[in-house]
């Protein structure tokens, strides 16, 4: 598994690839604080989803 952390992200254009036929994408934007707490309390429950978001954790607190 590869973690990316991207930042200043703007949405795509329209002339963009759709989602496969099997996915099921619902996109909100979430401060990651509030995204770690989520985590926490099991509303996030999706493995990778939860690395993820403790990397990101742990880089930005040290900063």
């Amino acid at each position: 598994m590869h973690l990316y952390l991207a930042r200043e992200l703007t949405p795509a254009h329209h002339d963009r690839l759709d989602p496969d036929e099997d996915e099921r994408l619902e996109l909100e934007a979430i401060p990651w604080r509030a995204a770690v707490a989520m985590a926490d309390r099991g509303e996030i429950a999706d493995a990778k989803s939860i690395v993820g978001l403790l990397r990101l954790a742990r880089i930005l607190e040290r900063s």
